[in-house]
């Protein structure tokens, strides 16, 4: 291997198709970001061949164990378990990874299937550890790196760096959900602050409508990359103030927010509105709603560029009353 590869070895295990190395903590000289990228390609994709390597031997053994307990079956001359045998046999031949097939399956096979599926979850949470303890060591990197690019003014190679960082992460195995982020801190590749603006409702000057909380997600390339709980939302019975909701992402390109609590009848919503950086406006190209009152009352109402709900069903969303409800809206 290329000796300028040197920071990107570690030990893995899978199958022993990977050697051992160290992880250098001060590089010696700047990797070309291609073939650190190709690289690091070349070494996921070895893990995965490994990984489905592994299953097909695993589905080799189980295979024989099923035929031996078939073999005795028929010398004990047991139909009815040399049929559930035979039928889930069949099944493991045709599939790479066979789901159960039969609940009140014989002890024999609850058995056998037991032990199968155990050591391809194993396996599988394994290669999942694997694969995010390599992706982040080029994460560490990588951002030392983009961060010597920006120091010495080199800002075309700072967001190269930036840009196939932003992608390393966010194809990373997922974490526990107990591990999401429940706050504004900074995510682990340093985020730009970009403005969700809602104004609220409070339909025609009644003061029977409006949005008391709402939760945010935020989403890159269906990842969830930041979570907030129980944000406090402006409103007033005969206007519609804004809201203005800060995250800290490196990049996105979908939002939910969800409103389980509102004021008087139900949830209402007279305009939103994305801001990359705080500053600009970005294209909502698409956008869903949990549901609607009538006809014009529904989502498109929200991107209408009407911020207030002072005229009669005009201009803003009414979900159905007193329901949680939600809006997701996809942006470029």
């Amino acid at each position: 291997m290329n000796r300028r590869f040197d920071i990107l070895r570690m030990p893995l295990l899978v199958c022993g198709l990977l050697g051992t190395g160290t992880f250098s903590q001060e590089p010696t000289q700047e990797l070309d970001l291609e073939q650190t990228q190709t690289e690091y390609t070349s070494r996921v994709q070895k893990i995965r061949d490994s990984d489905l390597k592994q299953k097909q031997s695993l589905k080799v053994k189980y295979l024989g164990a099923l035929l031996k307990e078939e073999a005795m079956a028929r010398r004990e001359q047991n139909l009815d378990l040399v049929l559930l045998l035979r039928a889930e046999i069949e099944l493991v031949e045709e599939q790479e990874v066979p789901e159960p097939f039969n609940q009140e399956a014989e002890e024999p096979i609850r058995s056998l299937r037991k032990i199968y599926h155990g050591q391809l979850n194993a396996l599988d949470s394994k290669l999942q550890q694997e694969l995010r303890v390599l992706g982040e060591q080029v994460l560490h990197y990588g951002k030392r790196r983009q961060g010597a690019n920006v120091q010495s003014g080199n800002v075309e190679k700072a967001v190269a760096w930036r840009d196939w960082l932003i992608e390393v992460e966010a194809s990373l195995p997922q974490t526990d959900l107990k591990q999401e982020r429940d706050d504004d801190s900074d995510p682990p590749l340093q985020g730009i602050p970009h403005i969700l603006t809602v104004w609220n409702c409070h339909h025609a000057g009644l003061g029977v409508r409006g949005s008391k909380t709402a939760d945010l997600e935020v989403f890159y390339k269906g990842r969830k990359v930041f979570r907030k709980k129980g944000i406090q939302l402006n409103w007033k019975k005969d206007g519609d103030p804004p809201t203005d909701i800060s995250f800290q992402v490196p990049a996105f390109d979908e939002i939910l927010l969800t409103i389980p609590e509102w004021y008087e009848r139900g949830v209402g919503l007279s305009e939103v509105e994305v801001k990359r950086g705080g500053r600009t406006k970005m294209d909502i190209v698409e956008i869903s709603v949990s549901g609607k009152t009538k006809a014009e009352n529904g989502g498109e109402k929200l991107i209408d560029g009407i911020k207030t709900s002072e005229k009669f069903m005009e201009g803003y969303w009414l979900p159905p009353p007193e329901k949680a409800s939600w809006i997701r809206v996809k942006v470029q």
